[in-house]
């Protein structure tokens, strides 16, 4: 086989693996905005539910700045951080830490670099309280 084609191979194993990453993260981040908003009581049925999560979108879009592509992801990656693995813990925490990167800094402190318009938050359930607060109390 000659070492082009292996190398083209290759290639579009890595971009289907990334892609593939890419849409199993963002479906965790919309299951745990669901899961979230039913623990937190926000809602209690399916069609409440649905109305909820597009307020947290549409909060998300306007007053934080995130689209809800990037609400998804964020979430997504959360649920990646929270898993629990035996082994590869080390890749898991360096492919989070990764990940995280387009969501800001999740520290207290402010973020710097090219990330630093994004906003800050030290917890999921933080954002989330930050994003429905007030919306789903009145």
């Amino acid at each position: 086989m000659p070492r082009s084609l292996r190398i083209g191979l290759v290639a579009i194993v890595v971009m289907g693996a990334l892609a593939g990453l890419y849409f199993w993260t963002v479906s965790m981040g919309r299951a745990g905005l669901r899961k979230l908003v039913l623990e937190d009581g926000y809602c209690t049925g399916e069609t409440d539910c649905a109305e909820v999560e597009d307020r947290v979108r549409q909060f998300a879009m306007e007053d934080a700045g995130w689209s809800p592509a990037m609400l998804d992801w964020c979430l997504g990656v959360d649920e990646w951080a929270a898993a629990d693995v035996r082994r590869g813990g080390a890749f898991k925490d360096a492919l989070v830490w990764v990940m995280y990167l387009p969501c800001g800094s999740m520290t207290d402190s402010a973020p710097s670099g090219p990330l630093s318009d994004l906003p800050v938050i030290d917890s999921r359930d933080k954002m989330l309280g930050t994003l429905i607060g007030g919306e789903a109390a009145r």
